[in-house]
């Protein structure tokens, strides 16, 4: 009975370990199964015949190569920015220019020579003469560049910004030129006393203005029985347009400056009462041409006149200056002006003046000593008539031109480069006397002399 039951024991025992052989070899088939099944579906993919991916997943990782690729792009992009910086702070252009620093100077004589009398100026890098052959331009390094026949009996230069004027005085034509030729030409109906360039204008500090449209132009006209007459051009896509022509009785004007707003126009002349001389200044307007205001000086006649870009005006004869400023009405029709001061000359004569950026005024005082000693001062003033700089000039200062902040002063045989605040950073001597000097760019000029026509360079 025991060995019976012993040995079904040992049959159960047997068959348990043949069932766990069996469920063991079951699983690993399922298992070879399943790895062949793996197998096929990869193979599948890779032939486009597998199992298909979610769209989600697609443009997830469509999305994570863009971001991978802009990373990538930017990282290039930073490192290149990196070493140019590096290369530039190598070459010193990152180094603090010094606008004190003294410059030095090169010469070079222009090989054009002139027929006859002539007159020198500038405009755009190029110089310009005018001569019996007409006007002619010449570049930077002293080569031709054009020609442009006319007829003046008198001619007369008159510049700002990128453009210059002939004028024939005395006769009806004004022709503009700027540095590549000539732009047009303009015949009054009366003989010319002078003409101006106006209002804001490329290349002087003044405000922008549309490539299509250029500077005003104030033309001042002999008429009949010693009077005259202001006309206010304003060119419009290369066509000059009259604005207005205004004519006076007894006022003979002689000169004119437009507002940088181009809302203002003063004209300033002389009137004979009672047989005295009397100076006067005029104020119009220019939508209309209508004078507003009239100031009368007494034993002065001051011709030279400068606007400051807020309208405010400085006029100066030989002997003073004087700063004048519109005082406005509700109406507009009862506005006025008003001097604020007068500053004297004393014992120097004031040659020139000018504006030089927006709001500072500078005025080139000279001894008159013709033999060239003595000393001479260019002072500059702040709407106030404050003096906030005083630069001495060895000689007699003959005459000075302004151009972006940089001015020129010259004295018989010396050229002078000074910066917008008052400090001298250039000096070139010349070995014939010099009788004009005009910019070609802020470190160039053009120097006329008794030797002949050189362009003066100014380098660090």
């Amino acid at each position: 009975m025991k060995r019976k039951t012993k040995e079904k024991r040992l049959r159960g025992e047997n068959k348990e370990k043949a069932d766990e052989k069996k469920l063991e070899g079951q699983a690993k088939e399922n298992a070879e199964g399943q790895a062949e099944g793996l197998a096929e579906g990869d193979a599948g993919d890779k032939t486009g015949q597998g199992r298909v991916i979610d769209r989600k997943v697609l443009e997830a990782r469509r999305k994570q190569r863009i971001r991978r690729r802009r990373i990538i792009a930017l990282i290039v992009l930073v490192l290149i920015i990196a070493a140019v910086i590096i290369l530039l702070w190598r070459l010193g252009v990152f180094k603090k220019r010094d606008p004190d620093k003294v410059l030095t100077p090169s010469v070079t004589q222009v090989e054009y020579t002139p027929r006859g009398e002539y007159i020198m100026s500038a405009v755009d890098g190029t110089v310009v003469i005018c001569d019996e052959n007409g006007v002619t331009g010449i570049d930077t390094d002293g080569k031709w560049k054009w020609n442009s026949t006319l007829s003046a009996f008198n001619p007369v230069f008159s510049g700002e910004g990128d453009v210059i004027l002939v004028t024939d005085q005395g006769g009806k034509s004004i022709w503009a030129f700027n540095g590549s030729g000539q732009l047009w030409r303009y015949i009054s109906e009366n003989d010319l006393i002078c003409a101006y360039i106006a209002g804001p204008v490329s290349g002087s500090g003044g405000s922008s203005r549309s490539s299509e449209n250029g500077p005003d132009i104030i033309t001042i006209c002999e008429q009949e029985d010693f009077e005259s007459s202001v006309t206010l051009l304003h060119t419009e896509k290369g066509k000059l347009v009259e604005k207005f022509t205004r004519k006076f009785g007894k006022y003979h004007m002689l000169s004119a400056s437009e507002s940088s707003d181009r809302s203002q126009l003063a004209s300033a002349g002389v009137y004979y009462e009672g047989g005295v001389l009397t100076g006067c200044t005029v104020f119009l307007r220019t939508s209309d041409g209508e004078m507003y205001s009239t100031l009368v000086s007494d034993g002065e006649v001051y011709l030279q006149l400068r606007y400051l870009s807020d309208g405010t005006l400085f006029e100066a004869n030989s002997d003073s200056l004087r700063l004048v400023r519109r005082t406005p009405s509700v109406s507009g029709s009862g506005d006025t002006e008003k001097v604020l001061w007068t500053r004297s000359g004393d014992r120097k004569l004031i040659v020139d003046t000018g504006v030089i950026g927006k709001d500072k005024f500078a005025a080139a005082f000279s001894d008159g000593n013709s033999s060239g000693g003595g000393m001479s001062y260019i002072k500059f003033y702040d709407r106030n008539g404050n003096v906030t700089k005083t630069s001495e000039i060895l000689g007699s200062v003959k005459g000075m031109e302004i151009l972006s902040g940089f001015l020129t002063v010259w004295t018989d045989k010396t050229v002078y480069l000074l910066n917008q605040g008052g400090n001298i950073i250039g000096t070139s001597e010349f070995e014939s006397a010099i009788s004009g000097a005009s910019f070609m760019d802020t470190r160039t000029l053009a120097v006329n002399t008794a030797a002949g026509i050189f362009i003066l360079s100014f380098s660090e």
